[in-house]
């Protein structure tokens, strides 16, 4: 990977290789090498990181629907029932 450097401006080609490394997963993937994780480890953490990503994606959908999330059901697209249950 290469960047040139113009005008002596080092910082701004300081950020373009840093964004070329993220943009290529280069980062992470040194950081996942550093130290052996074990298979079962690797999937652990990928499920992991699917639900958190989930949690987001239907915080910001019942965010641009208005409604609260802990209110939201992404099923229904309504409100849950605010009835107490005997």
């Amino acid at each position: 990977m290469q960047v040139t450097v113009y005008d002596d401006d080092v910082m701004k080609a300081w950020r373009i290789l840093k964004r070329k490394l993220t943009n290529e997963n280069v980062l992470q993937e040194i950081k996942d090498r550093r130290y052996y994780q074990k298979p079962s480890a690797k999937k652990r953490e990928k499920r992991k990181e699917a639900v958190k990503n989930e949690y987001r994606r239907q915080i910001k959908q019942a965010q641009t629907t208005g409604i609260p999330y802990k209110d939201y059901d992404p099923f229904k697209q309504t409100f849950k029932s605010k009835k107490k249950k005997r």
